[in-house]
């Protein structure tokens, strides 16, 4: 025996059911090779005698069968569950034989094994042949398999399937020799569909009609109902299935039993006839403009089969009126009908009912032909080789402005042959007349289910390309690093200038000029270059004129970006070079800009900042390009004598002169002459006059100082030579003064001597000292402080 029992648990939805928890006793029949499919969740009565279960486990997700004995042998099955997580844990437990449900015996055959915690590699249960056990569990115990039963043909057993762990459904594969009863005799596998024709949508229908298909056994009973679940449960059966109302198109489910209880369903499907839902409209050209159109019924009619499902099955007619159709007459019978617009209608009758027929309405629509096109087209040879071949190209999208393009289609032909024929085409955007001078064209407009024939005649005529009289356009550039200036040009104020009452338009090239593309308008920004001009009238071309823009470059003025004037005389002058044509100095305070000045040149009056704007005159339309430089001049003070800085002693002097101020300075001492440098070198000692002036004549100042000089012996013997120890160079005139200091070689205070004195005779307390060197220091006003010795002779 193999035959596969389906049971899948509740929120799985296992084919969309779901099965209600049940007891021992309205346990399921399983039949011979019945299939159930159901879903269960949750229990019935906890029916499980835990002093009599070795198996221990409680019911928590139950499903109890009954299993009818047919032919003695061996029992055995495997479980398998739909998710093979070693967490879901299947358990099962076998009653019998002829086990009363209400005794509660102890099960024969038991596992409540959990797969994860005995460790298994995975979670099938089941009888087994080869197992020696009957029962194990719960828990870790045991591998889920127990031995197999030998059963005897007549014998009955219940089979508790529980789920303690885990969720999803299961599979039962049934091993061994064994086999179970049969289940009913069932002749067809699916019963022919019921039919109820659209007039009876809604009444009421005889379900039982194809009961002699599925079974004539008298044994077999039948039951109704709206889903499987309700069916394998026996539930919610259908009250009264010879009278059921059917408003759409569904499944109806047959529960077809025997007197062993077994079981078979099946599905009874019942369709609307006619079931079409499609929207048919029909479309002619008023091509005689008569306001009828011929109207192509075999389109219509082929429209219609293609909305019904089996076309075969009906039989389609039209006729002109309501009325004709509901009463089937003055059908419709050739392949066009020509009518105003207005409707026609549709009959779709069942062959097998002539009574069941669906009426459909079908609107009509005449469509106004598509207009003609312009009789011609006017070209200007632009050919650069030979303007006067003849020979020029066309665009012939030009003959389509202002048409609907989504709506037809425009084609051309050289000849009515290959009209008719649809060959050779020829290019709507760049055709070249292979006439010369005069060629006709042959057009057909298609779309909408109108056609439109006609003709067009182009002509080509001989053009010279001539100077616009607006030309040249004058702009001044923009300036640009590392390339030519551009400008922007406001094609529109030229054409309407220009051209006021023409038909214009401006294009880059001569190509682009003769098949009117890439059309230039409103601003441009470019380079000197040349464009063209096409002027039409009602279309068709007439000239060509050359239009040329000229970028001239801006002016470029170069001052100096800062002026410096004496704050006690204000007064400047500049002049700006001479090659412009307008001056303009302006002075700028803050958000205001005030004229002063249109000359080449300026006297400015007071520090600021200040602007020139200079001009050229381009062009006999007088076009001026202007450039602004932007300068400021600053007021310069006298020079103030900051500070001197002198090191070294007598002819080893370094003097530098510091001085505060903006301005720029020259620099000499006494009455030599004036330099940049402020540094003065080897310099003797004495007195010195310091004298600075602005080069620009922003004043001057002056001041003397003394450079002093040290002597590195003396001898005070009364010789009247050298007798005494003194600086060289202290002025009293000088701005300069010092404090002498004299010291013993252990750095003793010998005295103080006054620069302009005699100088120290040697002696300390009225006593002369010893020959020795002996130490000074001078602090000298303004400068460092000087230290050094000198030797005292005897």
């Amino acid at each position: 025996m193999k035959t596969t029992f389906f049971y899948a648990i509740a929120l799985l939805g296992f084919w969309g059911m779901s099965q209600s928890a049940n007891d021992c006793s309205n346990a399921i029949v399983v039949c011979g090779n019945s299939v159930i499919t159901s879903d269960v969740s949750g229990f019935g009565n906890q029916e499980l005698d835990p002093a009599l279960n070795p198996c221990s486990n409680p019911e928590t997700n139950s499903l109890w069968l009954q299993l009818n004995i047919d032919q003695t042998g061996l029992l055995e099955f495997t479980l398998t569950p739909d998710d093979p997580d070693i967490l879901v844990d299947y358990d099962f437990l076998i009653f019998g034989p002829n086990y009363s449900c209400g005794s509660f015996d102890a099960p024969i055959r038991c596992s409540t094994t959990n797969p994860n915690q005995a460790e298994l590699d995975n979670n099938l249960t089941g009888l087994r042949n080869g197992e020696t056990d009957q029962s194990e569990g719960p828990g870790p115990a045991g591998n889920s398999f127990v031995a197999p039963l030998s059963v005897t043909a007549g014998e009955t057993y219940y089979l508790l399937i529980d789920r303690p762990e885990g969720s999803g459904g299961f599979s039962l594969d049934w091993q061994g020799s064994s086999d179970f009863v049969d289940p009913p005799p069932i002749l067809v596998d699916e019963p022919d569909p019921l039919t109820v024709c659209f007039a009876d949508n809604g009444l009421p229908l005889d379900l039982t009609a194809n009961e002699d298909q599925i079974a004539t056994d008298p044994s077999v009973s039948f039951s109704y109902y709206e889903s499987r679940s309700n069916a394998f449960d026996g539930v919610r059966a259908i009250s009264d299935p010879a009278a059921y109302p059917v408003t759409e198109p569904t499944t109806i489910y047959v529960k077809a039993t025997n007197g062993n209880s077994c079981f078979e369903i099946l599905e009874q499907r019942i369709e609307i006839d006619p079931p079409f839902s499609a929207d048919i409209s029909a479309a002619a050209c008023d091509a005689n403009g008569d306001g009828t159109g011929d109207f192509d019924l075999v389109r219509i009619r082929d429209q219609i089969a293609d909305g019904l499902q089996n076309s075969a099955s009906y039989l389609i007619s039209l006729h002109p009126t309501e009325n004709d159709a509901d009463t089937d007459q003055a059908a419709l019978t050739g392949a066009s009908y020509t009518s105003v617009e207005g409707a026609i209608y549709g009959r779709i009758a069942s062959n097998t009912d002539a009574a069941c027929f669906l009426i459909i309405t079908i609107p009509l629509e005449v469509l106004p032909p598509p207009p003609p096109l312009p009789a011609g087209l006017v070209q200007c040879d632009l050919d650069l080789t030979d303007s006067a071949d003849g020979l020029a190209s066309f665009n012939l999208e030009q003959l389509l402005a202002d048409r609907d393009r989504n709506a037809f289609q425009y084609t051309f032909y050289e000849s009515e042959a290959d009209r008719t024929a649809g060959s050779g085409p020829v290019s709507l955007e760049n055709y070249t007349n292979s006439v010369p001078f005069d060629q006709t064209l042959f057009y057909k407009i298609e779309g909408g289910n109108c056609e439109r024939l006609g003709e067009v005649a182009l002509q080509v005529v001989t053009t010279v390309v001539e100077t616009s009289p607006g030309s040249p356009l004058n702009a001044c550039g923009e300036i640009i690093e590392d390339g030519l200036p551009v400008a922007t040009f406001d094609l529109d104020a030229f054409t309407s200038t220009n051209y006021p009452d023409a038909d214009t338009a401006i294009y880059a090239s001569l190509e682009d000029a003769s098949l009117e593309r890439n059309v230039l308008a409103g601003t441009l920004t470019s380079e000197s270059t040349t464009l063209f001009v096409r002027i039409e009238e009602a279309n068709q071309c007439r000239r060509v004129e050359e239009l040329e823009l000229i970028v001239h470059p801006l002016p470029e003025v170069q001052l100096e970006e800062t002026y410096t004037v004496c704050s006690e005389n204000p007064n400047l002058n500049i002049t700006a070079p001479a090659d412009f044509d307008t001056y303009t100095w302006s002075k700028l305070e803050q958000d205001a800009e005030t004229e002063i000045a249109t000359t080449v040149d300026v006297t400015l009056l007071e520090p600021g900042n200040y602007r020139l704007v200079v001009g050229k005159v381009f062009g006999s339309d007088g076009t001026i390009c202007e450039n602004s430089f932007d300068f400021s001049v600053i007021p310069v003070a006298p020079p103030e004598i900051a500070n001197i800085n002198i090191t070294g002693t007598a002819s080893e002097t370094t003097l530098e002169i510091l001085v505060s101020g903006e301005g720029e300075y020259e620099y000499a001492l006494d009455d030599g002459e004036y330099s940049d440098g402020n540094r003065f070198m080897n310099l003797p000692a004495g007195s010195v006059t310091v004298r600075v002036r602005d080069k620009n004549g922003c004043g001057e100042v002056a001041e003397t100082i003394s450079i002093l000089g040290v002597p590195e012996f003396f001898t005070p013997n009364g010789d009247a030579v050298n007798d005494f120890w003194q600086i060289i160079g202290a002025d009293p005139a000088s701005s300069t003064t010092a404090t002498i200091s004299i010291y013993d070689r252990y750095g003793k205070f010998i005295g103080q001597i006054d620069p302009f004195g005699p100088g120290w005779d040697g002696s300390y307390n009225n006593e002369p000292l010893p020959e020795s060197d002996y130490w000074y220091r001078i602090n000298i006003s303004g400068q460092r402080e000087m230290k050094g010795h000198f030797t005292l002779k005897r």
